[in-house]
């Protein structure tokens, strides 16, 4: 579907078609193979007579057409099913509605020049041409002006801009809209209409509030549907009493070529007139941005070079010129001064490649640098670069007036190289790199200031598909003292590195990336100050664009084939998540200073998912950075906000913003494809102060999701501009307090001319809540709360945190102590409930180095038994482990032995594990039903563990001789971990769990029966037992019995009760059997439970 984006609205009349066929352009192109042209420039035309009387002032918008009328805007959209010369028109009128009576457009800026319309017989209409058009008092107060363009010749066309006098109602402001089916409002706050030749849209407004002397503040403004063909706009924090100014801006994308392959190589913003200068190179007989001036009569060779600014606002062409020879030339690369003069390099195939009076003529296939007017119109300095091999101009940065660095390739012996450079002689392989500096002004051989050979034995760069993609690998940049920083791709296994740098070892990589810093003031032999390679182990790696940062170090993209390629702790992406097709992209850090460890070197390096390179970057005034490249992968992290969230097709672009300054979690800010059906390439990157990105490539594709309208044949160039102004957001927290926390996120901000629309939080356990501020209860457990801030244009910001909401403290579990081991990120806790002891429990999977994990524990002697009964925890996740462990100490090495009810995926399972001289080990004993009894006794050094369903008949589990400490007590008691990650920035939920059971008994030796421990078992002792039970405090067998309650539990059941003495008499007169041991002689008991046996004289 064909999309038209303007500004507020764009409409036109079917009936002026055939009259606006010879309407002048707004654009011109400049051809140079040794002429040039003036400027021819058009806007608003008045009607004098030759169209008719309704439309008063008429303007090209492309292939549209656009008329203004007493009450409205008129706009006339070709049908895109059409062919390019069949009139299949469709009209889309915007009118004011209930505007002032009989109130007349008037128009302003006067253009140069007039424009003569010969009719039938001898009728001559002569034509006045204006930048703008003004509807005054359109409304009491409100004025609308329309702009082509404005005094300083900045063309902006169509840009209608609402001002609203003080005391003004912009309520009465409504536009009734004919010839739509209907009109809605999208989540971005764009506005958009569908009409039978295409969909209307346009985009969220920016409106300020301007004091006399000038001052503007941003203010919300968005539109107000009013039905299915009306609309208005609103503006509700503006209180009336200053001048409201209501400018959208748009955002735009498109084609550029002709029938044949264009590709756009290089693209930057010139700010100073709001301009976008682009280079690149055609094959098209018919290109047509460039046929508009009707200089350009096609090609005279297979290729011609080019150069073309669009307006930054709208993508309209302003200026255009072409670069030709009699073979093949390309525009590769270009710089901006700031007078706005552009400097242009590449390569040419041919001597009749234009240049200037005493400049080097071409020799054949040669680098060439150019310098033209800021309107493109004036070749104003060209010269061929080269000896009598290939070379090629790849990257061109400006250094200082009339002055540019050039960084390219060559095969040449006789480059021109100074006698002052780092290296005179080639090196050697298939291409060698050379680093100039030009003097744009200087005529012949002068012009070189400086310049070197710079590489090794083999190939720089090395080739990646054709010499026409080498360029790719190559990127160049100069600071402020003059160094100059080259980085690109080699499979040289000597290229120069410097002592101390990052990474100085080839090894046997097939190719590996390399950063170098040039010092060409310094003697030649000091001139190298820095380099190192860069890449992982068996690599083919590359950079392919580097920025410099404000503190010095150098953030470089690309692409490596390794996952082992280095990268930093806080990387948005440590690991290497596959690709489907070999490469990946990356983003580095470097800080070139072979004095600093190299490990400090490498500030910054992250994989970047789903992509298969990185192949331009540019850096944001916040310090954020935006990355194109090629992708074949379908894991593209996409944003929620992104214009196209889907893989298209053979090969898509693709671009990624990330802020490395923010934790990892955050680091992602933006992520969409730009793509369509077939192969789409990006080639060039700029990034605006309004956080616009524009993107250039080429495309096979008839179509790309988020460009207006269709290829015109081939390999078309295409520019997408993409507004990134999304939100940042922040936010406060307070608490968890008792798991309660209170968020407030109205520090929030978003860049100017745009309004956050929404709160969204997302506490990370289920719950949600919207607004400025908000507030939640947590269980146990670490959560991330994410907050995602939406603006007026559906751009969005996140901002996560992480909250650990803590189990209850720890209570009073005496005679057992509760204490983590190993320092858990999750502090553990337990407390007594009811019969028996619940407790809290983080820490992760022991390993061989250290544990960590919860422990309730008491010492125990070096001789045990100790039980507990395990029920289904209350919540626990998989990997978590509780159970009974005896240990040497508290330390987190410390020999340990262990039965567990481990946690997995579907069931859950016995693990007997245990450190023994330092080796952790672990073996898996099958899956259990919970609840379960679980049981350790060590004896003589050998622990024991063994289950059981109800805690009567015990079954062998697993049994380990233990080398525990000599002289220190061991411990024992219950262990618990929650089989935490460790990472503070991930959910955890605790392991919590009630348990009853719990007990310790001591190797003390006793008589089972013998109550009264006299020796013997006779009736006295049922007496002694029935006396401690029920004589008082002040009964002889008191004293004795609690002594020794293991031997009065003469049924072995862990209780002290009247059926115990019932046991006694009847095995003295009921002939019942012995008790159970140890019985008639003195013996450990063999049975775990919540007895003790202090003291018994007659066995000690």
């Amino acid at each position: 579907m064909s999309r038209h984006r303007l500004v507020l609205s764009m409409v036109m009349c079917i009936l002026w078609v055939a009259s606006l066929a010879g309407a002048a352009s707004q654009s011109r192109a400049t051809t140079f193979a040794g002429r040039t042209d003036e400027c021819r420039a058009a806007g608003f035309v008045e009607n004098r007579g030759q169209w008719h009387d309704r439309t008063l002032y008429l303007a090209r918008n492309g292939g549209d057409i656009v008329g203004l009328e007493d009450d409205a805007i008129a706009l006339a959209i070709r049908n895109p099913r059409q062919g390019p010369h069949e009139a299949d028109w469709h009209v889309v009128r915007f009118r004011f509605e209930g505007a002032t009576p009989e109130m007349a457009p008037e128009a302003e800026c006067a253009l140069p020049g007039s424009l003569r319309y010969f009719s039938g017989g001898s009728r001559c209409f002569c034509a006045q041409r204006f930048g703008a058009v003004t509807y005054h008092e359109l409304y009491p107060g409100i004025a609308v002006r329309v702009k082509i363009a404005d005094p300083a010749g900045r063309t902006i066309p169509l840009e209608y801009d609402v001002v609203a006098a003080p005391g003004a109602d912009l309520r009465r402001f409504a536009v009734a809209v004919e010839g739509i089916d209907d009109v809605r409002l999208e989540n971005d706050g764009s506005l958009v209409l569908d009409s039978r030749a295409g969909r209307v849209c346009q985009p969220a407004p920016v409106a300020w509030i301007e004091t006399p002397s000038g001052e503007k503040t941003p203010i919300a403004c968005g539109y107000r549907v009013l039905d299915a063909h009306r609309y208005g706009l609103a503006a509700p924090a503006w209180d009336g009493r200053a001048l409201l100014v209501i400018d959208p801006i748009v955002a735009w994308s498109r084609f550029i070529g002709g029938e044949s392959d264009d590709t756009l190589y290089d693209v930057q913003v010139r700010e100073a007139d709001n301009a976008l200068v682009i280079a690149g190179s055609t094959r098209s007989l018919s290109f047509p941005e460039l046929d508009d001036a009707n200089e350009y009569d096609g090609l005279r060779g297979n290729l011609d070079a080019f150069v073309m600014c669009l307006d930054a606002m709208t993508g309209e062409l302003r200026s255009a010129a072409i670069l030709t020879s009699e073979a093949n030339d390309e525009a590769w690369a270009l710089a901006l001064a700031e007078n706005g003069e552009v400097t242009v390099g590449g390569y040419t195939e041919a001597s009749s490649f234009p240049v200037t009076t005493d400049t080097v003529p071409a020799a054949g296939a040669n680098a060439f640098v150019a310098r033209l007017s800021p309107d493109l119109a004036a070749l104003e300095w060209s010269t061929a670069l080269g000896g009598n091999g290939e070379d090629r101009a790849a990257n061109v940065v400006i250094a200082g007036e009339h002055s540019a660095w050039v960084l390219g390739f060559t095969d040449s012996a006789d480059f021109p190289v100074t006698a002052d450079s780092f290296r005179q002689t080639r090196p050697g392989g298939r291409y060698d790199l050379f680093v100039a500096k030009l003097n744009t002004d200087s005529a012949g051989e002068e012009g070189v200031v400086y310049s070197t050979y710079l590489g090794g034995s083999g190939s720089d760069p090395l080739d990646f598909g054709t010499i026409r993609d080498l360029h790719e690998t190559l990127a160049l940049a100069v600071d402020n003292g003059g160094r100059v920083y080259v980085a690109g791709r080699t499979d040289s296994r000597d290229y120069p590195t410097t002592p101390g740098a990052w990474d100085r070892a080839y090894g046997d990589d097939f190719s590996k990336a390399f950063l170098s810093v040039l010092a060409p003031a310094a003697q030649a032999a000091e001139q190298l100050v820095y380099s190192t390679y860069l890449g992982g182990y068996s690599d083919a790696a590359s950079i392919n664009d580097i920025v410099l940062a404000p503190s010095g170090s150098v953030w470089a993209c690309g692409w490596t084939f390794s996952s082992s390629f280095p990268t930093t702790a806080d990387a948005y992406q440590r690991q290497l998540i596959a690709p489907a097709f070999g490469s990946n992209g990356f983003l580095a850090c470097v800080v070139p200073d072979d004095s600093l460890p190299a490990a400090a070197q490498l500030a910054y390096s992250t994989f970047l998912t789903g992509t298969n390179g990185a192949g331009r970057c540019a850096m944001h005034s916040s310090g954020s950075l935006t990355v194109v490249g090629g992708t074949r992968e379908t894991l593209l992290p996409v944003s929620p906000d992104s214009p196209d969230s889907t893989f298209n097709g053979d090969g898509d672009v693709y671009l990624t913003r990330l802020d490395p300054t923010l934790d990892h979690v955050d680091q992602h800010l933006f992520s969409t494809y730009i793509g369509g059906p077939a192969y789409d390439r990006s080639q060039g990157l700029a990034v605006d102060a309004l956080n616009r990105a524009y993107v250039v490539g080429h495309s096979t594709s008839s179509t790309i999701e988020i460009l207006d309208g269709q290829s015109n044949g081939g390999q078309d160039g295409f520019i997408a501009m993409l507004d990134l102004r999304q939100p940042t957001a922040t936010f406060t927290l307070d608490g968890p307090h008792d798991g309660a926390v209170n968020v407030d996120a109205s520090a929030s901000t978003t860049p100017a001319g745009t309004t956050i629309e929404s709160y969204l939080w997302d506490f990370g356990d289920g719950g949600v809540a919207e607004g400025a501020t908000a507030s939640h209860v947590y269980a146990p457990g670490r959560f991330t709360i994410a907050l995602t801030v939406t603006n007026n244009l559906g751009l969005t910001g996140t901002k996560r945190a992480p909250v650990t909401a803590t189990c209850t403290a720890t209570g009073d579990v005496a005679p057992w102590t509760a204490a983590d081991i190993g320092a858990p990120l999750f502090p553990g806790s337990a407390w007594r409930e009811g019969d028996g002891i619940t407790l809290c429990a983080g820490g992760r999977t022991p390993i061989s180095t250290a544990d960590e994990f919860h422990y309730v524990h008491q010492e125990a002697g070096r001789d045990f038994s100790a039980v507990v009964r395990v029920e289904e925890p209350l919540e626990w996740i998989v990997g978590a482990r509780l159970g009974l462990m005896a240990r040497g100490s508290t330390d987190p090495g410390a020999p340990f032995a262990a039965i567990l009810a481990q946690k997995y995926s579907s069931d859950t399972r016995l693990i007997f594990r245990f450190r023994n001289e330092d080796v952790v080990s672990a073996r898996s004993h099958g899956p259990i039903a919970l609840p379960v009894w679980l049981k350790i006794e060590l004896r003589g050094g050998e622990l024991v563990a063994s289950s059981s369903p109800e805690g009567d008949a015990w079954t062998e589990v697993d049994r380990i001789a233990i080398a525990f400490p000599d002289e220190a007590p061991i411990l024992a008691g219950l262990a618990a971990c929650g089989n935490d990650t460790g990472d503070p920035l991930k959910s955890f939920t605790p392991l919590r769990a009630h348990v009853t059971g719990l007990a310790i008994a001591l190797a003390e030796t006793f008589r089972r029966g013998d109550t009264n421990a006299s020796g013997g078992l006779d009736i006295a002792d049922a007496i002694c037992a029935l006396g401690y039970l029920f004589g008082g405090p002040d009964d002889p067998c008191t004293q004795s019995v609690g002594a020794c309650l293991d031997a009065a539990d003469a049924n072995d059941d862990g209780r002290v009760d009247i059926a115990d003495a019932v046991k006694i008499l009847a095995h003295l007169f009921a002939q019942a059997g012995p008790l159970a041991a140890p019985f008639g002689a003195c013996g450990e008991d063999p049975t775990a439970d919540g007895l003790d046996c202090g003291q018994f004289p007659s066995c000690e």
